[in-house]
């Protein structure tokens, strides 16, 4: 038990850091002078800072993105929808980290590359279903299956640059209310062509009713 104690702490102190100074620049001697522990005591844990980092990947990112991902196919309103961006968006501020490094850590970790790229693909025939019962309700246009899946993956790439957004609005003086508003307004404008003209005034009205009102347009983030 207290082995397992010890193990969570080390995963917990990681993302406190990484989160703050970024992976790249915290060393596992760092990580166990934060816990106040030797660096021999860490690396009985892990063997390094790659496996630290792909635990965290698998036991609290991957797990909590399967939470999030089970949720997808009980969408069924505009709400629901910018109810979902919304959780998506803490998922990404709790694991800033992750995001915005993540061309640094696949380089370092060809395991964790297979890991991404096994939830990804689940991701992408999650919402591919979405879409298609989306689709059978009027609320989007028909896409054949390979520009739906480009789409979507667009769509993750645009969660992805939120990411570096985000990380940017916690360093500054932009408010979290500011900077959600401006990811509705930006996946409002990215889906808006997909959607059928009944689902983009339901947005639209779920929009105002949230005190965002420029649809399909997004402003710049205002960092300082």
């Amino acid at each position: 038990m207290k082995s397992n104690q010890t193990r969570e702490k080390i995963l917990d102190a990681s993302l406190e850091l990484f989160n703050e100074k970024k992976a790249s620049n915290v060393s596992t001697v760092q990580i166990s002078t934060a816990m106040k522990i030797s660096p021999g005591n860490l690396y009985y844990y892990y063997a390094n800072k790659e496996e630290v980092i792909r635990c965290i990947w698998k036991e609290r990112i991957a797990e909590n993105l399967n939470v999030i991902l089970d949720k997808a196919g009980k969408m069924k309103t505009a709400a629901d929808l910018l109810d979902y961006i919304k959780e998506c968006i803490k998922h990404i501020m709790k694991y800033n980290f992750f995001y915005t490094e993540m061309p640094t850590l696949f380089t370092n970790d060809n395991e964790l590359v297979r890991l991404c790229g096994d939830l990804t693909a689940r991701i992408i025939h999650s919402l591919s279903g979405l879409y298609d019962a989306w689709k059978q309700s009027g609320k989007v246009i028909d896409l054949a299956e390979a520009s739906r899946v480009l789409m979507i993956e667009n769509c993750i790439s645009l969660f992805h640059q939120m990411a570096v957004s985000c990380d940017i609005a916690q360093k500054s003086k932009a408010g979290a209310d500011a900077f959600m508003e401006n990811v509705y307004l930006h996946m409002a404008a990215f889906l808006q062509p997909y959607f059928t003209d009944t689902m983009n005034q339901e947005m639209e009205d779920e929009l105002r009713k949230r005190g965002v009102s420029e649809k399909g347009y997004a402003k710049p983030i205002a960092f300082a």
